[in-house]
């Protein structure tokens, strides 16, 4: 329910706050705020966008990090600058 996801979503901004360039607490919190964003709040789809954007710039080849960002581009209707 609503309440479940904003609370784990809650608890993935805290890890990543404590852990802010490890990959995994990077993808649980961008894919939090995803989920979130299809369910309940559409808002947050621009947390995940930044989330992704974030990863981009840690992990640039990362094989996930693109496709997803790409997705989230297509979702809001906006393309990534410089392209």
């Amino acid at each position: 329910d609503r309440a479940a996801l904003r609370a784990a979503y809650a608890a993935d901004l805290r890890a990543l706050e404590i852990n802010p360039l490890e990959l995994e607490a990077n993808f649980v919190a961008a894919y939090g705020a995803g989920r979130l964003a299809n369910a309940y709040e559409p808002e947050r789809i621009l947390d995940a966008i930044a989330l992704y954007e974030r990863l981009a710039l840690i992990a640039p080849s990362h094989p996930l990090v693109r496709p997803r960002l790409d997705g989230l581009y297509k979702l809001v209707k906006v393309s990534p600058e410089g392209q």
